[in-house]
């Protein structure tokens, strides 16, 4: 069984989104949702070392779209807090309207604004650790696959396959790369 990133972080971002547009309402649910998390944590943690297989690499669409979700959390906060108001028997608090409305403001432009883009700006890097690590993952003696008992079996035969191509592409390469690999 293959572990699918896009439905566990479905279940975490619902819960985070559910928990802010009610947090206003109710503050308690935010300790539930801390502790709702951790146990998904370890029950996730658990499945994937003993029972499935390493994610397949994939791309970022869903990690990025998670990102945005994440970031309207505070909009969400914003709209609850504003809906929850307005239940009171008095209606909306005139000390309350102003900060929540700014407070929207300040998270529709969170939500707006290019994190990624000005954080490639800033550091200059092109995500490059990410492509180093799927190349070199095999090479760690912790890798995954080799590890983890249901899936150790084909994680060996994986590691074998791919020092076996080395192999070839080292006997193959002329005499003058070869001493250069090893110097």
């Amino acid at each position: 069984m293959i572990f699918e990133v896009g439905y566990e972080y479905v279940y975490m971002v619902s819960l985070f989104l559910f928990t802010c547009f009610f947090v206003s309402l109710q503050p308690i649910i935010s300790f539930f949702a801390v502790m709702g998390l951790g146990m998904m944590y370890w029950t996730q943690k658990n499945s994937l070392f003993n029972r499935m297989r390493r994610p397949i690499p994939g791309t970022d669409i869903v990690n990025l779209s998670m990102f945005q979700m994440i970031i309207c959390g505070g909009v969400l906060y914003c709209l609850g807090s504003l809906t929850w108001s307005n239940f009171l028997p008095e209606g909306i608090p005139k000390d309350a309207l102003v900060p929540n409305i700014i407070a929207l403001g300040v998270s529709i432009l969170m939500v707006i604004m290019p994190y990624n883009q000005i954080l490639r700006l800033c550091t200059g890097d092109d995500q490059s650790a990410n492509r180093e690590y799927l190349k070199s993952r095999i090479l760690l003696p912790s890798e995954y696959d080799r590890l983890n008992p249901a899936t150790s079996k084909d994680g060996l035969a994986d590691f074998q396959k791919f020092y076996e191509e080395e192999i070839k592409k080292i006997e193959k390469a002329p005499e003058a790369e070869r001493n250069n690999l090893f110097a």
